[in-house]
């Protein structure tokens, strides 16, 4: 199941996460088709970004190596004329 057909990311969030968890946003992305995935709505915490976002977690095998399990968080942008999964 594929949520969104675009993503963003910030640049330097990015590197940062490859650096320290070795693991692309590309590749993160890629999980969200994943039939194998499973989908969490986050509640949202005190803080004024998460307020503001509905966050969702998806858990499901890293598309490079199906022996490890990958947990990412994102949320979905709405943008003219489609939603932007970031």
């Amino acid at each position: 199941m594929r949520w969104h057909e675009e993503f963003e990311s910030d640049a330097v969030q990015a590197e940062r996460n490859s650096q320290k968890h070795g693991v692309s946003f590309t590749a993160a992305a890629a999980l969200l088709s994943d039939e194998a995935g499973r989908y969490f709505h986050r509640e949202p915490a005190d803080d004024t970004r998460s307020a503001t976002e509905d966050r969702w977690i998806t858990l499901a095998p890293f598309p490079l190596n199906r022996n490890i399990v990958l947990v990412v968080v994102w949320t979905e942008r709405e943008a003219s004329p489609e939603s932007v999964t970031r």
